[in-house]
C-alpha cells in the first residue's frame, strides 16, 4: 500500500471498518466496483450533457451570455471546494 495516496489509504480502511472486504475477494474486488462505478456515472453523465453542450454551441445567440455564466459557476465551485478542504477540514 506504500504505492497509495492518502485518500485511497483512508477509503481502503473505511472499506475495511465497515466489513467490505473480506478474507476471499480482499479489498480488489470492493475498490475495482466502487471504481467502475464512478467511472460508469461520468460517461453516463458525459452522454448525456455533451450533446446539449454541443447544441448550444452552435446556436451564436447564446454563447456570449452564456459563457461568462458558466465561467462564474465553475469559479464559484472551485472556490467553494477549496475553502472546503483547506479551510474548514
Amino acid at each position: 500500500m506504500r504505492f497509495l495516496g492518502r485518500s485511497q489509504r483512508a477509503f481502503i480502511a473505511v472499506l475495511r471498518e465497515m466489513g467490505i472486504s473480506s478474507l476471499e475477494t480482499g479489498i480488489l474486488v470492493p475498490l475495482f466496483s466502487f471504481n467502475l462505478g464512478v467511472e460508469l456515472g461520468q460517461i453516463t453523465v458525459a452522454t448525456i450533457v455533451l450533446p446539449i453542450i454541443w447544441w448550444l454551441h452552435k446556436k451564436p445567440a447564446i454563447e456570449p451570455y452564456l459563457t461568462p455564466v458558466c465561467s462564474v459557476l465553475a469559479s464559484l465551485a472551485g472556490a467553494y471546494w477549496l475553502i472546503e478542504r483547506t479551510l474548514l477540514s
